[in-house]
This record gives C-alpha cells, structure tokens and sequence, in this order.
C-alpha cells in the first residue's frame, strides 16, 4: 500500500485531486492542512496548501512569503519520498507573445507569481518536481473569478457587460485535467518543472461570446476598462508532460463552461 500526503486537501484542486486518487488501487490517500502535516516517512506528498487569493498575498507579502517558506522546509524536513509542489503560471510573467516552455524565464510581475518562484526553488531537484498550473477552473471553484463576474452581470438583468479588459488571454484549464496530470505526475518518478496546460489561450471577449450562447443572452452590449497594448497573455506549452505522461488536456472551454453553469 502506497501513501500518498495531499496538503490542502479541503481546497478546490485538493478536493477533486483526493477524488482522483481514490480511483487508485493499493494508495492510501492522507489529507492534510498546513496546520495539521502528518510524519509519514516514505509518503509521496502532494503540496497544494497555501494562499490561493492574490490579493491577500499581495497585502501582505512578506509574512505570506516567511509563513509559505517555513512550510516548505517542514515539508522537506519530514521524510517523504518525493514532493509534487504546485506552483503557478504566474512565475513566468504576462508579456511574451508565445506559448511558455519550462525552459523559459521566469518574469513574474506579481506578488504571488513571485510567492510561487521562491517557493519552487525547495523541489527543483530531484527526486521532487513542479506543476505549473494554468488558470485551473470548474465546479466548486472560488466565486472569485472572471466567469462568476461575467455571470453576475448577467443575472444583474442589464444589457450591458463590463470588464476591466477584453484582449487579457488566459490558459483556461479544467479542474479534471487538472488533477488528472497532477496523479500521474505524483505517480511517476519525474522531477523538474511541468507546464499543466491547454497550450491554448482565450480572451475575456471569447469568454463572454461562449458564455452568451450557453446562457442565451446574446446581444449585450460589452464595454472594457481599459485594453493596453501590448496585451496581457500568459499560455503555456505542455509538451513536456505530454512527452513524460502521455497526458493532454481533454476538455475543450466550452464543455468545460457548461459544466460549470
């Protein structure tokens, strides 16, 4: 029977990844939080626990950053095998045109992009890895996102959407593809940094088209904040987990926003 620790388990990415690794036979899944890490010697950790609201992270940076490196010194500190931390697109910054590879640099304009960079240099090395996780969505998803604001504005009855910007393009991931690629990376033996991703980018114009035509509320009127130019793009490219896993992406946006509505 294989152990497997999964820190953060009663979050959004934790709860379906527990879900996922249930399916599993011989593995005895642990659930932890940050507060409550159990000494299992041996165990494949997954690490999901920490501030997932950029703001706060962004409010408070500096204790964010000491209470999230101490955490991961304990982690290191407690005898498992192999730990799968999960960082994010953000490391790499918004202002490159193409698709990101894990070779590329790390340029992040963001307080918690630059939380996540710090804490990826503790399971660079083997035998641990990092997933770099695209912006990951489905149901149970923090209300705090671009498709509830979208949503909101639609159950708001006005005939008008507004957004900070409509030409911002984000890698959309759905949470089972998600989890999916974090089991078989926790599962395999390999180490570095992976890409979870689409590789695939949309805007919040594209989000608001899909939306409209699922919810049938075509015809509103969008109007944008601002839209700078150069525009803000963060893609990634996901060939190497392709490559190591054989795992792709499944879930095309719109049968992932219709599971979400």
């Amino acid at each position: 029977m294989r152990n497997i620790v999964v820190t953060g388990a009663s979050g959004f990415i934790g709860k379906a990844l527990c879900q996922r690794l249930g399916t599993e036979k011989e593995l005895r899944i642990i659930a932890a939080d940050r507060k409550g890490l159990p000494a299992v010697p041996g165990a494949i950790c997954v690490h999901l626990a920490g501030e997932s609201d950029a703001a706060k992270v962004a409010g408070d940076f500096d204790r964010q950053l000491q209470d999230s490196l101490e955490l991961a010194r304990r982690l290191l500190g407690m005898g498992y095998a192999r730990i799968v931390f999960a960082s994010s697109a953000l490391v790499y910054g918004d202002r490159r045109s193409r698709p990101h590879a894990e070779s590329s640099p790390l340029e992040p304009n963001t307080a918690y992009g630059r939380l996540k960079k710090e804490l990826e240099t503790f399971f660079l090395k083997p035998p641990h890895a990092v997933a770099r996780l695209s912006n990951v969505y489905g149901p149970g998803m923090s209300p705090n996102n671009v498709f509830s604001h979208i949503l909101g504005q639609f159950r708001s009855g006005g005939g008008k959407v507004l957004m900070k910007n409509l030409n911002s393009v984000r890698d959309y991931l759905f949470i089972s593809d998600a989890v999916q690629a974090i089991a078989g990376l926790a599962l395999s033996d390999h180490c570095g940094p992976f890409n979870i991703s689409t590789g695939r980018g949309a805007t919040p114009a594209q989000l608001i088209e899909l939306l409209s035509r699922l919810c049938g509320r075509s015809g509103l009127a969008v109007e944008a904040r601002e839209n700078p130019d150069p525009p803000s793009r963060l893609v990634l490219d996901p060939s190497r987990i392709e490559a190591a896993l054989h795992w792709r992406a499944q879930v095309p946006l719109e049968q992932g926003l219709r599971a979400l509505l």
